[in-house]
């Protein structure tokens, strides 16, 4: 394994509202404030996605985005770059959803500096109606096509990846990223490059306010096309919800997963519904 002793580590948490300070204290994480905490700026000490170099003026379209942006923009001093949000953090554990299996900084410099993998992700998420057509339950058809169009246009060379993923029924979900900070630039890069002009192509006047967070759905459609085409390296790790209710049915299913028959399952029954 090769070593590295000085590391600057830098994983943000980003969140809308105040957290609880202990697991970012605990883990060395940095909060980031994003959205309506920014109209409370005087009575939050977190750092701001409204400073620098920044997008923050389109956090209700872009979502936890405008702090990845924030981070590829204005944060040069880390090696290793990363983002989880206030109520969702990786964990090393397959069951427990303690706080004490969250990743930390020391795992996460292992894992990147293991000459095994280039990346930290979600684990894959399975859906039984395909990729495009879960995309329906939050957006429209037309702002897939608008994206492919994009794609198809100035990453020209990614546009097999993306067909190849949309045709599929699983993703990386969450924007949920770390990387050593070249290849979390370069993700970051590619990613804007295409959002921006989406943006200019699409009318959100009229959306909801759940459709009008179109780019933060389309980004984490696209951060499984990127790895995809670029044969990144991912280790996958289990998210824990901080929020969410950890009752029989959610360690039920966290046990199926763990042993392999839902993924197993899943795998063998999506096939079989998309080529229908």
């Amino acid at each position: 394994m090769h070593k590295q002793t000085n590391c600057n580590i830098h994983i943000y948490v980003v969140t809308h509202k105040k957290l609880v300070n202990q697991i970012c204290e605990q883990k060395n994480f940095i909060p980031i404030a994003v959205g309506k905490l920014l109209h409370n700026a005087s009575d939050c000490n977190y750092l701001k996605d409204n400073t620098y170099n920044n997008i923050a003026d389109k956090n209700c379209s872009y979502c936890e985005l405008t702090a990845q942006y924030w981070i590829w923009k204005n944060d040069s001093l880390a090696d290793i770059k990363g983002l989880c949000h206030y109520r969702r953090y990786f964990t090393k554990k397959n069951l427990s959803v303690s706080v004490n299996g969250f990743i930390d900084t020391k795992y996460i410099k292992n894992i990147l500096f293991s000459n095994e993998y280039d990346a930290i992700v979600s684990k894959k998420t399975y859906s039984y109606r395909g990729v495009k057509n879960a995309y329906l339950d939050c957006g429209y058809e037309k702002d897939l096509e608008t994206t492919r169009e994009v794609i198809r246009e100035i990453y020209p060379e990614y546009l097999d990846s993306f067909d190849q993923f949309m045709d599929g029924c699983w993703g990386y979900v969450g924007n949920m990223f770390i990387a050593k900070a070249s290849l979390y630039n370069q993700y970051s890069k590619w990613l804007f490059d295409i959002l921006f002009e989406v943006e200019k192509r699409i009318n959100i006047k009229n959306y909801s306010p759940q459709e009008a967070r179109v780019f933060g759905y389309i980004s984490e459609r696209l951060l499984t096309v990127w790895i995809i085409k670029n044969d990144v390296r991912v280790k996958e790790l289990r998210v824990v919800n901080t929020e969410q209710r950890h009752n029989t049915v959610y360690y039920f299913n966290s046990f199926t997963e763990y042993i392999g028959i839902n993924q197993g399952l899943k795998q063998l029954l999506f096939r079989r519904s998309i080529k229908k």
